[in-house]
């Protein structure tokens, strides 16, 4: 049933206008980038159907495999590719672009402008990292029986930053947007690599600034108020109790009192104790006390992720300019062209109710 849902799908898209016949197709699922000394390597995931009875499939199953081409650009590599490859390739499906840590740092906004120009990739398609190579990211064994793409796809909704091709291009406020984009590795489980998020990297005008682990994702995640897994762990009675988040109602405001705005965070975060020893947690009192705890522990991670991110990245990832665009236009129109210089020095405020609502596993 799913091979036949999987050959239908892919023919109505294709249609059969040119005469070209699925089988005599190799269609683009994903495409690494990665710098190399004398130019550049790009590595495609292709979905290869054979023709019904093929003895290599089974009888027309869909095969998924690599195929990587060097060239001096990647436009090069990728004609070359079609040059050589014993299919006519299509990139009807391309869902990620995977780019190595030296791609990001030569930048990749024109890149993905360009495959968006070519109908390459949809606005719709994902941008993820990897500190190594793209090309090893893909090798990875992933799910059997299941495209690196989809796997990559459904990592990232289900623990990463959605980053798609459209936001590189998006440029509201008049000034190239700050990017945080999913940062991938590979683990060794059973003899096999698998996929795991790492944490993200920061892109500012489409280059390589730095990464943050997954803890610091979670609260970038949680400024700009998309779905977050922060865990926090607070020292209650010399035990150690181990909170998380179950919801989060942010808003981000500003004051305007000279040249240097100040911003601050407000509203509501609700957590669930996680993990805590039997009996640290059965009163009122306890619970007030962890609130309280919990407010100091987040003020302080909050405070270090935004120094790190404003101040030694100078990166505006959390999107404060877009902010003052939209909210304090008289004030962006004066000093939009020193954005950069004032960046470092804003001064960030956070007023958060902590809630404590369940109390969770206790071991």
């Amino acid at each position: 049933m799913r091979k036949g849902v999987v050959i239908l799908a892919l023919t109505i898209l294709i249609g059969c206008d040119n005469g070209t016949q699925i089988e005599d197709l190799a269609i683009t699922l994903s495409v690494g980038m990665d710098k190399e000394e004398k130019g550049v390597t790009v590595t495609t995931e292709l979905l290869n159907i054979q023709k019904e009875g093929s003895s290599q499939t089974g009888g027309g199953s869909p095969k998924y495999f690599l195929e990587s081409v060097e060239g001096k650009t990647i436009s090069d590599a990728m004609t070359r590719q079609s040059g050589i490859h014993p299919k006519e390739v299509m990139p009807l499906h391309n869902k990620v672009l995977v780019f190595g840590e030296k791609m990001m740092q030569k930048g990749i906004t024109d890149i993905i402008s360009e495959f968006l120009r070519t109908r390459s990739i949809r606005g719709g398609a994902y941008i993820v990292a990897s500190k190594s190579t793209a090309h090893e990211l893909l090798k990875s064994t992933a799910v059997e029986e299941q495209s690196i793409s989809t796997s990559i796809t459904e990592l990232v909704d289900r623990q990463g930053i959605q980053a798609k091709a459209v936001q590189f291009l998006q440029e509201a406020s008049g000034k190239p947007q700050d990017i945080v984009i999913t940062l991938l590795d590979t683990v060794e489980s059973e003899g096999k690599k698998r996929l795991a998020v790492s944490g993200v990297a920061i892109l500012s005008h489409g280059k390589l600034k730095g990464y943050l682990n997954e803890e610091e994702m979670a609260l970038v995640a949680l400024l700009n108020r998309q779905k977050s897994n922060v865990h926090v762990t607070v020292e209650y009675n010399g035990e150690p109790v181990e909170f998380i988040i179950s919801h989060s109602k942010l808003n981000l405001v500003s004051r305007i009192t000279g040249v240097r705005p100040k911003f601050i965070y407000e509203g509501n975060l609700t957590f669930d104790v996680y993990k805590s020893k039997l009996g640290a947690v059965v009163s009122p009192d306890d619970i007030a006390r962890m609130e309280e705890l919990l407010s100091q522990k987040m003020n302080s991670k909050l405070t270090e992720l935004v120094h790190k991110v404003n101040t030694r990245y100078r990166s505006d990832v959390l999107g404060l300019a877009d902010h003052l665009y939209r909210y304090r236009p008289s004030y962006w129109k004066k000093h939009n062209e020193d954005w950069d210089t004032i960046l470092p020095d804003i001064d960030i405020a956070y007023r958060m109710k902590i809630h404590i609502k369940n109390v969770g596993l206790h071991i």
